[in-house]
Parts: structure tokens; sequence; C-alpha cells
């Protein structure tokens, strides 16, 4: 099913916000050189979306005047929700209707996701998908699935409490539908509409829907996303996006086989992590590596930084795990010191990385008295007490050991 269009609801008014969104809408806050929308817009247009139509209500002069009729590559249409005040997302949608006779995805104007993100989500081989995420279920006033055999979604709705298990995910406002499920969805509105039900979420109208249609699930938790609705958010979005983006394409270009970009706060530390140290084999042989390196507060130090760049490689082990090991520590190596200089030209001067395992740069190892590459060897993130295992389950990862067949290094890009 090819994805040639995008729905995105811009019309609501943001209280939370006050007084900012009194001035203008949050889609129009500034990430980095772009506003919220314009991000959006860039990341669609990178990824083959030809035409946007943006459902608009509040101040939506001022999104107008800094959109304008074309972006970038998308030819831009504007549908204005007058009674924005006294409706809701629902009555929004319902006035695109004459836009849904092709396949297209739904975003809320208010989430701002990574390229990549949207990119699968268009890819994604079942046509009818909802973006949710399993991991941040603590907030109040959320639209909750109900999830079977975490595939399929059987329930949709802020009605749903339960939020204690892995059948239970939050919606995060971007869909993909077809042609076909469009229509079914806007006969469903229209019911509600007939009823008066203005107030109504679309997704009430959806959950109308599951009683007969399949809707499937898009994990989300690889990527990293942000709904604009507190001041705490957009804060935090901020640090995400910017110039990180480019340093998570960077670490594809230059070989890694994933990358995450992670707010330091979100690293798990456990000193035990530090014990492993003792019972490896070159523990007090290498330069960088415990009892060796400094002796400071690394999580204090850590959390100092902006933001993070995890950067893995994989490297099939069964046939030489030696060779392996040795290599996939040397790539990962390499790439990190090549983002360092990319992250420290664009003005983080504190940029730093800490890669996965020993440093094994020397092939006939450290060398007596002081490190040979004192200008490129680098710290294992693990002697720093940062837990690799529990930290990657945040984004989906599961690390088995002993490690048989496949090797994963892990490393850390700190950007500040």
């Amino acid at each position: 099913m090819e994805i040639k269009k995008a729905i995105i609801l811009v019309a609501g008014y943001e209280p939370n916000l006050s007084p900012y969104t009194d001035q203008m809408h949050q889609c129009m806050f500034k990430i980095g050189n772009e506003t919220v929308l314009e991000k959006s817009l860039s990341h669609l247009s990178n990824c083959g979306i030809e035409k946007v139509v943006l459902i608009v209500g509040h101040k939506y002069e001022v999104i107008k005047e800094k959109i304008g009729d074309k972006y970038k590559n998308i030819d831009i249409k504007y549908i204005i929700n007058e009674k924005y005040q006294s409706t809701n997302v629902l009555y929004s949608l319902f006035l695109a209707k004459e836009e849904t006779n092709e396949p297209f995805l739904l975003m809320d104007g208010d989430m701002i996701v990574e390229e990549d993100f949207i990119a699968e989500m268009i890819k994604y081989p079942q046509e009818n998908v909802m973006a949710v995420d399993f991991s941040d279920q603590n907030k109040e006033n959320i639209v909750v699935s109900k999830i079977l055999n975490n595939s399929k979604i059987v329930e949709i709705g802020k009605h749903i409490k339960k939020l204690d298990d892995e059948n239970f995910a939050r919606f995060l406002g971007i869909s993909k539908f077809s042609k076909d499920f469009a229509n079914k969805l806007l006969t469903q509105i229209q019911i509600f509409i007939n009823e008066n039900k203005l107030k109504t979420i679309y997704e009430d109208a959806i959950n109308e829907l599951l009683k007969t249609e399949t809707v499937n699930i898009f994990n989300s938790r690889k990527y990293n996303w942000f709904e604009i609705d507190t001041i705490t958010e957009f804060e935090k979005a901020k640090k995400i996006f910017g110039d990180t983006e480019n340093l998570k394409a960077k670490a594809f270009e230059f070989g890694a086989d994933d990358a995450y970009i992670i707010l330091p706060q979100e690293l798990v530390f456990d000193d035990r992590v530090i014990l492993q140290c003792f019972n490896c084999k070159n523990f007090g042989v290498k330069h960088t590596c415990p009892p060796h390196i400094m002796d400071v507060d690394f999580e204090k130090m850590i959390k100092k930084y902006k933001k993070g760049l995890l950067v893995l490689v994989k490297f099939d082990s069964s046939i030489d795990f030696a060779k392996a090991r040795l290599e996939s520590t040397n790539k990962l190596h390499k790439i990190l010191l090549q983002l360092e200089k990319v992250a420290f030209s664009q003005d983080n001067h504190f940029t730093t990385s800490f890669i996965g395992g020993s440093c094994k740069l020397c092939p006939n190892g450290c060398a007596e008295g002081s490190c040979r590459n004192t200008a490129m060897s680098r710290i294992p993130l693990e002697s720093t007490g940062v837990d690799v295992v529990e930290t990657l389950k945040k984004f989906g990862i599961e690390l088995k050991f002993p490690a048989k067949d496949l090797i994963y290094r892990v490393g850390l890009l700190l950007i500040g």
C-alpha cells in the first residue's frame, strides 16, 4: 500500500501551554532551526509524502503564513475548523472526509517523532496500523490500547485504565489507514456527529470499528517521540531533536547497525556492573579500564550532558569468537571517533564517547607505563557503571548471555 498523503490535526488550543499558546499554536514552537510542524513536514517529505492536509483552527493564520502552500516537496492544503473551541479532533477529521479517498497517515499536530519512525511506519506491511508505546503509561488522560497477542488492538480509548501488563499500551496519535478503513471510520464519525457528540475523540469511533475490523500495532519503543502538551515535554523534545537526528543518521552512514537517541537521565546505572571488571583477564592491564581510569562520579558527570547517542554494532561470532570480539570493538570505536568530530563541529565542545568492551587499538596490547594512543583511546561504557543490558531494554532490545552466535557492541556518544 503506497502512502503519499498525510493528514495532520492542528486545530486545537492547548491550555496547559498558556500563555505561550495564547499567541501561537504549539506546532509553531521552535525545535532547533525548525518549528515542530516544519520538522514533521521535513520528515514526511524525506519519506516520500507528496501532499499534507492541515486541519487548522487556533491561530491558523500564523501557521499558514509560516508554512505556505508548498513546503519542500509537499503540497499543503488547509481545512479550517471554525468550531475548534467547541469540538474535538473527531470533528476536525470529519472535515477532511474528501481527502480520505486514498491511503494516508494521520497525525496529531503536537506530536514530534524521529524520521525513521515515520519511514518504518509507512513501509510497515499491515495496511491499518496505530503507533503505541508500551513504556510510557503513567500520564493521566491518555488514550490506551488494549492489545491481543502483542499485535492487534482490540479496544482503545481514554476509558481504559488498566496499564499493568504487556497487553496495554499508550496510543501515540499517529496512524496509517487504508481507503476502505477510512470510509468506515468516517461513517462512524458521521453517526457521532448526528448524535451531537462533537467533543468525542476519533479513537472512540475507531473503538466501534474494532468490533469487526483489524488494526495492528506499530511498536514505537526503539524511537523517540514527544507530545508537546506541557513545557516539560517541550524542553525534553528540544534536547533530543535538532542536531542529534543528524548524528543518528551519521552513525548509520559510518557503519552502525543500530543507534538510539537518549537523554543521559535515561541511562541505567548499577555499581554491580563495575564489579564485573574484576573478573576480566585484562584487569589491571588496560590503561583505559579499571583500576587505571580516573576516580570520579561518572553518573553525575554523564548526566550533565545535553543528550546521548547509543551506538550498536553486531558481529557474527559463531565461527571465530576471538576475531569477532576484536573486530566488533574496533569498528564501534572508529564509528564513535568519527561521530565525535561531527558533534564537535556543531559547537558541542564537551563531546566525548565511551566504547563497548576494552580498548583494542593496539594489536600487541597496551604499552607498559602509559597509553600509546591517548588522543584516540576511550573508556569502556561498562566501566562507568552503566547497565547496558537494562538500558537497552528501554528500546526493546534483549541482550542474552553468554553471547554464542552474535556479539553486540554498545557504545555511547555524549553530546554537550
